[in-house]
């Protein structure tokens, strides 16, 4: 097999029912959708499997890829921060996305009951 990217959860140290998730993908495998059916499952797991709450997701906001996948996955924008990152040689802005656990049930119910 070959590694085409990888995603994660982290559970917030002040509540554990709270997480943040992260993802990655390689270029050669962008646009195919593995990255919605990753982050997908993972959502799905942290909801249903964890009992988790709140999932939160930070992205550069100039990656419009990503910030697409959260929001096609039901993700709201709740913050926008300016210039918090050094990247590349610059300070970027950040997006930061949220949804709950009644959110995620009531979008994808029918896909965790599967």
């Amino acid at each position: 097999g070959v590694l085409v990217g990888d995603c994660y959860f982290t559970i917030n140290e002040h509540d554990e029912r709270q997480a943040e998730i992260g993802y990655t993908l390689s270029r050669a495998h962008q646009g195919q959708g593995f990255a919605t059916e990753a982050v997908s499952c993972l959502l799905t797991y942290a909801f249903v499997t964890c009992n988790l709450h709140r999932i939160i997701a930070i992205t550069d906001c100039e990656n419009a890829a990503s910030v697409a996948l959260l929001e096609r996955l039901g993700m709201r924008r709740e913050g926008h921060f300016l210039q918090n990152v050094w990247f590349k040689g610059k300070w970027g802005d950040e997006y930061l996305y949220a949804i709950l656990k009644e959110e995620w049930l009531n979008k994808h119910g029918s896909i965790v009951q599967e």
